[in-house]
């Protein structure tokens, strides 16, 4: 790679460190080619990246971004994955990892903050924003469903009192 290719480089994966606000990183050691292409065809429709990388290369782009603190994930055969919702970013390597036993997530980096590999598979357990919407709307509807039966049910029972005293006299 010619020196020019190599600053080019460096300036992009700067910007990525700069402007991304999840970054996950992995080990690929034995995967084909064809592996790493079905996580970037899963990868963009989520609006993430998934890159291979050069270590030093990486390590110098990283310089003083908010993702300094991967410096030491970049080791052996790397690729990063990163995108602006994390929690997407986490899932996604977390998957591919689990039916993938040559695609290891080293670590990552969440608004700045280091994650070790342990934290990645903890954040990308978490529910989703509409997982988590659609349980707050039904504990809505629910709670509205019991406060509606209340109100209708002592007009009910004096219906059936009045009812019984009626059929009495």
């Amino acid at each position: 790679m010619k020196r020019l290719e190599k600053e080019k480089l460096i300036a992009n994966l700067g910007n990525v460190f700069t402007e991304a606000n999840a970054v996950m990183v992995v080990h690929y050691k034995g995967m084909t080619v064809a592996n790493l292409n079905s996580l970037r065809e899963k990868a963009y429709p989520l609006g993430i990246n998934f890159k291979v990388v050069k270590n030093s290369l990486a390590i110098r782009a990283l310089g003083d971004t908010k993702n300094q603190v991967l410096n030491d994930f970049f080791v052996g055969p790397t690729a990063i994955a990163w995108g602006e919702d994390p929690l997407s970013c986490a899932k996604l390597v977390n998957d591919f990892a689990k039916t993938n036993p040559k695609f290891v997530i080293v670590g990552g980096s969440y608004d700045g903050i280091k994650l070790a590999s342990t934290e990645v598979t903890q954040l990308a357990n978490l529910p989703s924003f509409d997982e988590i919407r659609g349980k707050l709307a039904g504990l809505l509807v629910a709670v509205a469903t019991k406060v509606a039966v209340l109100a209708k049910t002592p007009a009910t029972n004096l219906v059936g009192v009045t009812k019984a005293y009626g059929s009495k006299n």
